[in-house]
């Protein structure tokens, strides 16, 4: 009995590290690729879209498994993924410092906020959209705060003054929460398409999951590098 509950737990243990790093990897990929496409062509709420996108991501995941604390996982999966711009192009650690920020803001917000809300389903759509409105509200204001403290840009510096907060978050918090409100519900969505899918799979034919899962994991990692270094 003792060894097969070990079992159980190794199984579920490597079933939360491969979405971790799944997503967390996905994750990076869209802050890479399509955040350096959208600066290319100066799209005026690249940091917006990136977000809605990261929480659309955050929401895939959530819908399939209910567990905040993966959120966390697949964050930290995502800013190392960003981080791999410094051993690939030398740069310091400050130059993808705020990107990197945010991203581990929006993501622990988001897990905070999933928390609290997850015992509030009947809130349907409009609790899920209320939940990414509000983890990306949470995250521009500590964004903020610690990015002005920690990597000041020109354009951070220039929200430096008496009601800077304020201001900050109506040119930018409001843009975050918006797609938010939009792309974690449409995330959440997805998930629940394709849950009975993938669990099935998992349980009935666990090579073929555990193998999907790792090639996926790798196609991103590799993606993003392909990406880093192509300048994006």
């Amino acid at each position: 009995m003792r060894n097969l509950k070990d079992k159980r737990n190794n199984t579920e243990l490597l079933n939360k590290l491969i979405i971790i790093l799944v997503f967390g990897f996905m994750w990076s990929l869209s802050e890479v690729a399509i955040g350096g496409a959208l600066r290319k062509i100066g799209f005026h709420y690249r940091s917006g879209l990136l977000t809605g996108i990261g929480m659309g991501i955050m929401g895939v995941a959530f819908a399939i498994y209910r567990k905040p604390i993966l959120l966390a996982g697949i964050t930290f999966i995502a800013v190392l993924g960003k981080q791999l711009a410094i051993p690939l192009l030398h740069l310091t650690v400050l130059c993808r410092a705020n990107s990197s920020i945010a991203v581990m803001l929006e993501g622990l917000s988001l897990a905070g906020v999933a928390a609290v809300m997850e015992n509030r389903r009947k809130n349907g759509d409009v609790g899920r959209m209320l939940t990414g409105a509000s983890a990306a509200l949470i995250a521009s204001a500590a964004f903020y705060y610690i990015g002005m403290h920690v990597a000041p840009c020109r354009y951070l510096l220039s929200f430096n003054r008496p009601g800077g907060l304020i201001s900050f978050l109506t040119v930018e918090g409001l843009i975050w929460a918006v797609f938010s409100a939009i792309l974690f519900p449409a995330g959440f969505w997805a998930g629940n398409q394709v849950k009975e899918y993938i669990i099935d799979v998992q349980i009935k034919r666990p090579a073929i999951y555990y193998l999907s899962a790792s090639v996926l994991a790798v196609g991103f990692l590799i993606g993003n590098a392909i990406f880093v270094v192509a300048g994006f």
